[in-house]
């Protein structure tokens, strides 16, 4: 029992190091690239600008859904996408859309 524990250990013991020999290196220079264009060249802020407040909420089968969908489309096309389009989907012209919100609060 004793030799089969000892074995068990010098096994573990070689799995555990052959796995930190196959560790993937970090290629820190792209990892610094991808950084780089994130904080300095992205346009995250512009997109979340063009669908959250200049289209607004988006309901399923609005109107400012079927806006959403036609600018996304046309922010990719500028990217350079060839075959970016709209899939036909749902029923527009017959969803809704909110007009009108009043909201009024007492305080005890």
């Amino acid at each position: 029992m004793n030799k089969f524990v000892r074995m068990a250990c010098l096994l573990f013991a070689l799995a555990s190091v052959a796995t930190l020999w196959s560790q993937e290196k970090i290629d820190l220079e792209t990892m610094s690239r991808i950084r780089y264009e994130g904080f300095h060249d992205s346009k995250v802020m512009d997109y979340a600008t063009g669908l959250m407040d200049s289209i607004g909420e988006r309901l399923t089968g609005s109107p400012n859904m079927k806006r959403a969908n036609e600018w996304t489309r046309d922010q990719l096309t500028a990217m350079g996408l060839s075959n970016a389009h709209l899939e036909p989907w749902g029923p527009f012209g017959r969803g809704w859309a909110n007009q009108y919100v009043n909201v009024r609060m007492t305080f005890a």
